[in-house]
C-alpha cells in the first residue's frame, strides 16, 4: 500500500504557498520552462505596503529554478501562457482548434516500505481529464517531472492503469503516471504536443 509524500514545514517561500493565496500562476513565456527563465527580481514589500495580502504574498522571492509567475483570475493554460498550479487544482487548458480540457493532477505517493529520508522514489500522481469540448489525444509522453534541482524525469504508465489514446467531448478521464524522483518540491508538467508545456502541478515529496 502505498503513502502520501508530506509537505515540508518552514522550508522556505515555495510556490504551493503563494498558490493557496493566490488563484492561478501564469508562467513568463510559453516557452519558458523548455528554454529557461530567469526568477523574479520582487523584493519583500515594505511593512507600509498597501496592497491587499494575496498580492504582497505573490511578490515574494521564490525559488531560483522555478519560473516567474504573474497573478490571473483563473486557472487557464494554453501555450501562450502555461498556468502553473499546485497538487489538486484543477487547470482548464485551451488548446489549438478551439478544443479546451480540464485537467487535475494529485500526488505523489510513494510505495509502502519506502525508506525513511530516503533522497529519491518511485513516485506515483493521478491524474484526472474532464470536460473536453472535442477529441483530445492523450500519451504518457506528453507528461513529465521536473525535481527539485531542475532536473527531468519522463512519465511511465502504472501498470494496470494506462493512458488512453484520446477523451472525446464530454468524457472523463482517470489514470496513474509515476517516474523515479528526488524527494523535495517539483512540478509534474503537460505538454499535449510533446514540446510546449501548457500546465504544471507543483508539488512536494518529503519522504519522512
Amino acid at each position: 500500500m502505498s503513502r502520501h509524500t508530506t509537505p515540508r514545514r518552514g522550508h522556505r517561500t515555495s510556490i504551493r504557498e503563494v498558490s493557496r493565496q493566490v488563484a492561478v500562476l501564469g508562467l513568463c513565456t510559453a516557452t519558458g520552462l523548455l528554454a529557461g527563465c530567469s526568477s523574479s527580481d520582487h523584493t519583500t514589500p515594505a511593512p507600509s505596503d498597501s496592497r491587499p495580502p494575496a498580492q504582497q504574498l505573490a511578490s515574494q522571492p521564490l525559488p531560483s529554478w522555478i519560473p516567474s509567475p504573474t497573478t490571473g483570475s483563473r486557472a487557464t493554460g494554453s501555450v501562450q501562457r502555461p498556468a502553473l498550479s499546485y497538487q489538486g487544482v484543477e487547470v482548464r487548458v485551451d488548446l489549438d482548434r478551439g478544443n479546451s480540457v480540464t485537467m487535475n493532477i494529485h500526488g505523489p505517493t510513494a510505495p509502502a516500505g519506502t525508506k525513511v529520508g530516503a533522497e529519491a522514489a518511485d513516485l506515483t500522481w493521478t491524474v484526472t481529464v474532464s470536460d473536453a469540448t472535442g477529441t483530445i489525444p492523450l500519451s504518457i509522453t506528453q507528461f513529465n517531472v521536473q525535481d527539485e534541482a531542475g532536473k527531468y524525469h519522463w512519465a511511465q504508465p502504472v501498470k494496470g492503469s494506462p493512458v488512453p489514446a484520446k477523451i472525446g467531448k464530454g468524457q472523463k478521464a482517470t489514470f496513474t503516471i509515476h517516474t523515479v524522483a528526488s524527494a523535495g518540491e517539483g512540478m509534474v508538467r503537460w505538454a499535449p504536443d510533446g514540446k510546449h508545456v501548457v500546465a504544471l502541478w507543483d508539488y512536494i515529496a518529503e519522504l519522512d
